[in-house]
């Protein structure tokens, strides 16, 4: 049994720690953007595509950590993420991707609204929606000002379950 009583949930993880929007999107020196078509094939081969598929996006701690990334360029960024998960067939008709609040809360800079501004301009209520706050986690939930504590994990999850839970029973 899955997150959600009565459906199954497979799960595929991309990630990387310590990385820039921009990289994710192709834009950055150390591209990983081809993780977004791994995934898309690992859901093929597992014969899962026809499922519902939520991409959870949480990043923006690096960014907001560096001031050279401005709310434009992170914007631009995002969206390239979002294209090209609609390139391998993972974001259409059918499923969603929530875009999460979240920076570093112990940055050094005060770039922390650019890169929360910037997500908040790239959800559109459709295919692209609003995520959990992630930044209302204090560094009492977190042992780094970054990643989270098991309490911390679970705060964290219960943030994004209201809107991943109506998805999947109302779409």
């Amino acid at each position: 049994m899955g997150l959600f009583d009565g459906y199954y949930d497979p799960s595929t993880y991309q990630g990387g720690g310590g990385t820039a929007g921009g990289v994710f999107a192709g834009t950055s020196t150390g591209d990983i953007a081809y993780r977004i078509g791994l995934a898309a094939r690992c859901i093929a081969n597992a014969g899962l595509s026809g499922l519902k598929t939520i991409i959870d996006w949480q990043q923006g701690e690096w960014d907001s950590d560096n001031t050279s990334t401005t709310q434009a360029n992170y914007t631009a960024a995002l969206n390239g993420i979002i294209a090209e998960y609609k390139r391998v067939g993972l974001l259409k008709t059918g499923n969603v991707m929530f875009i999460n609040k979240c920076t570093r809360i112990t940055e050094t800079t005060t770039n922390r609204n650019n890169i929360r501004n910037g997500q908040a301009a790239v959800v559109d209520a459709g295919l692209v929606r609003t995520g959990g706050d992630i930044d209302t986690l204090d560094s009492s939930n977190r042992y780094d000002g970054t990643h989270f504590t098991a309490s911390g994990a679970a705060a964290q999850a219960a943030l994004k379950l209201a809107g991943m839970s109506n998805f999947i029973q109302s779409g």
